[in-house]
């Protein structure tokens, strides 16, 4: 099952993380995430894993609250909908390419580019699909929650084994996860367009 589905019970938890960014504005949240994501690349490249994965976990809680923040202000706005998922977009990019140092094969960089290439699929589908009309949250295992929290499992795994087989077989998984649920999107478009 997906976070999605999970959702309405992390409301309670994300309204109290909230509460002390309730002074800033949601789109101001949103920006702060990038920071984090920046902070967290230069942790990675340090091999400073600890502090990266912190700074990994605070841009993802920015990226889960500013849309709690908006709710609870009635800030709710299209242009914060377009920055959120525009921060979001070099958020992963940032994210994934934190893990570039931990590589050491020609492979390894082919599964960091599978990575990428299908969370931004994942995300094109979604994007395309709701311009057509259709609502695609909750469908595929594999959405962005569930992304950020695979990096942050198998960046813990490897800062506490040290095994570079680690990082390797956490992107084997990622990246098939990443494209059963690209693949999963596309036919469920794909079957509810009539013409």
């Amino acid at each position: 099952m997906t976070i999605a589905r999970f959702r309405k019970y992390f409301v309670n938890m994300l309204s109290i993380l909230s509460t002390p960014f309730l002074r800033l504005s949601p789109n101001t949240i949103t920006i702060l995430s990038l920071p984090a994501s920046i902070m967290y690349l230069y942790f990675m490249l340090q091999h400073r894993y600890v502090l990266a994965i912190g700074f990994l976990a605070l841009s993802a809680l920015m990226d889960a609250i500013d849309g709690v923040v908006a709710r609870a202000r009635n800030l709710v706005s299209r242009r914060g909908a377009f920055l959120d998922s525009t921060i979001d977009r070099v958020n992963d990019f940032l994210y994934l390419v934190g893990l570039y140092p931990l590589l050491t094969t020609g492979m390894d960089y082919v599964l960091l580019l599978l990575a990428l290439v299908f969370t931004y699929l994942i995300s094109y589908v979604r994007a395309r699909a709701e311009s057509l009309g259709l609502k695609l949250e909750g469908v595929g295992f594999f959405e962005r929650a569930e992304r950020v929290l695979a990096l942050m499992l198998i960046l813990t795994l490897f800062s506490i084994l040290r095994d570079r087989l680690t990082i390797v077989l956490g992107l084997v998984v990622y990246v098939l996860c990443a494209l059963v649920t690209a693949l999963h999107r596309v036919i469920w478009v794909f079957t509810r367009l009539k013409d």
